[in-house]
Protein backbone atom coordinates (compact mmCIF):
# COMPACT_ATOMS: atom_id res chain seq x y z
CA UNK A 1 0.00 0.00 0.00
CA UNK A 2 2.83 2.36 0.74
CA UNK A 3 6.39 2.85 -0.40
CA UNK A 4 7.37 3.58 3.17
CA UNK A 5 8.44 0.58 5.22
CA UNK A 6 11.55 0.37 7.32
CA UNK A 7 12.89 -1.80 10.10
CA UNK A 8 15.71 -0.57 12.31
CA UNK A 9 17.51 -3.16 14.42
CA UNK A 10 19.48 -2.37 17.58
CA UNK A 11 20.80 -4.55 20.36
CA UNK A 12 23.06 -7.52 20.86
CA UNK A 13 22.99 -11.33 21.24
CA UNK A 14 20.87 -11.05 24.38
CA UNK A 15 18.17 -8.58 23.32
CA UNK A 16 17.25 -7.10 19.98
CA UNK A 17 14.85 -4.20 19.49
CA UNK A 18 13.29 -3.92 16.05
CA UNK A 19 11.59 -0.61 15.29
CA UNK A 20 9.03 -0.87 12.48
CA UNK A 21 7.91 2.22 10.57
CA UNK A 22 5.34 2.53 7.80
CA UNK A 23 2.70 0.17 6.45
CA UNK A 24 2.63 -3.42 7.72
CA UNK A 25 0.45 -5.08 5.11
CA UNK A 26 0.45 -7.78 2.44
CA UNK A 27 3.28 -6.01 0.60
CA UNK A 28 5.59 -5.83 3.65
CA UNK A 29 4.60 -8.69 5.98
CA UNK A 30 7.18 -11.06 4.50
CA UNK A 31 9.90 -8.45 5.02
CA UNK A 32 9.01 -8.33 8.71
CA UNK A 33 9.04 -12.13 9.02
CA UNK A 34 12.41 -12.37 7.28
CA UNK A 35 13.95 -9.60 9.38
CA UNK A 36 12.77 -11.18 12.64
CA UNK A 37 13.99 -14.65 11.62
CA UNK A 38 17.46 -13.23 10.87
CA UNK A 39 17.81 -12.18 14.51
CA UNK A 40 19.58 -14.61 16.84
CA UNK A 41 19.06 -12.78 20.15
CA UNK A 42 17.51 -14.56 23.12
CA UNK A 43 14.85 -11.84 23.32
CA UNK A 44 13.25 -10.04 20.38
CA UNK A 45 11.17 -6.91 20.95
CA UNK A 46 9.14 -5.07 18.33
CA UNK A 47 8.37 -1.36 18.55
CA UNK A 48 5.30 -0.74 16.38
CA UNK A 49 4.73 2.89 17.42
CA UNK A 50 5.64 4.03 13.90
CA UNK A 51 3.26 1.69 12.06
CA UNK A 52 0.90 3.95 10.12
CA UNK A 53 -1.28 1.11 8.84
CA UNK A 54 -1.61 -2.59 9.63
CA UNK A 55 -3.91 -5.11 7.98
CA UNK A 56 -4.66 -8.79 8.53
CA UNK A 57 -1.46 -9.80 6.71
CA UNK A 58 0.59 -7.70 9.12
CA UNK A 59 -1.28 -9.15 12.07
CA UNK A 60 -0.68 -12.67 10.78
CA UNK A 61 3.04 -11.90 10.43
CA UNK A 62 3.13 -10.81 14.08
CA UNK A 63 1.39 -14.00 15.20
CA UNK A 64 3.62 -16.25 13.11
CA UNK A 65 6.82 -14.60 14.27
CA UNK A 66 5.69 -14.73 17.89
CA UNK A 67 4.91 -18.46 17.58
CA UNK A 68 8.20 -19.20 15.82
CA UNK A 69 10.32 -17.27 18.32
CA UNK A 70 8.53 -19.00 21.23
CA UNK A 71 9.05 -22.42 19.59
CA UNK A 72 12.80 -21.65 19.55
CA UNK A 73 12.63 -21.05 23.31
CA UNK A 74 13.27 -17.35 22.91
CA UNK A 75 11.35 -14.36 24.20
CA UNK A 76 9.12 -12.18 21.98
CA UNK A 77 7.44 -8.95 22.99
CA UNK A 78 5.82 -5.87 21.51
CA UNK A 79 7.02 -2.82 23.39
CA UNK A 80 4.98 -0.05 21.76
CA UNK A 81 1.98 0.28 19.45
CA UNK A 82 0.70 2.95 17.14
CA UNK A 83 -2.95 3.87 17.46
CA UNK A 84 -3.77 1.86 14.31
CA UNK A 85 -1.92 -1.25 15.49
CA UNK A 86 -3.49 -0.92 18.93
CA UNK A 87 -6.98 -0.67 17.42
CA UNK A 88 -6.58 -3.77 15.23
CA UNK A 89 -5.06 -5.91 17.97
CA UNK A 90 -7.74 -4.83 20.42
CA UNK A 91 -10.59 -5.43 17.91
CA UNK A 92 -9.33 -8.93 17.14
CA UNK A 93 -8.85 -9.78 20.81
CA UNK A 94 -5.24 -10.80 20.27
CA UNK A 95 -3.71 -8.63 22.99
CA UNK A 96 -3.37 -11.59 25.35
CA UNK A 97 -2.08 -13.90 22.62
CA UNK A 98 0.60 -11.37 21.71
CA UNK A 99 1.24 -10.57 25.37
CA UNK A 100 0.31 -6.91 25.16
CA UNK A 101 -1.23 -4.85 27.94
CA UNK A 102 -3.34 -2.34 26.08
CA UNK A 103 -4.77 -0.18 28.89
CA UNK A 104 -2.23 2.60 28.40
CA UNK A 105 -1.75 2.40 24.62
Amino acid sequence: MSDTFMITVTGDDQRTLMTVVGYLDIATAEQLRAAVFEQKAAAIALDLAGVDFIDSSGLRALLETQESIAADGRSFSITALSQNAHRLIEMTGLNDTLGIALDDA
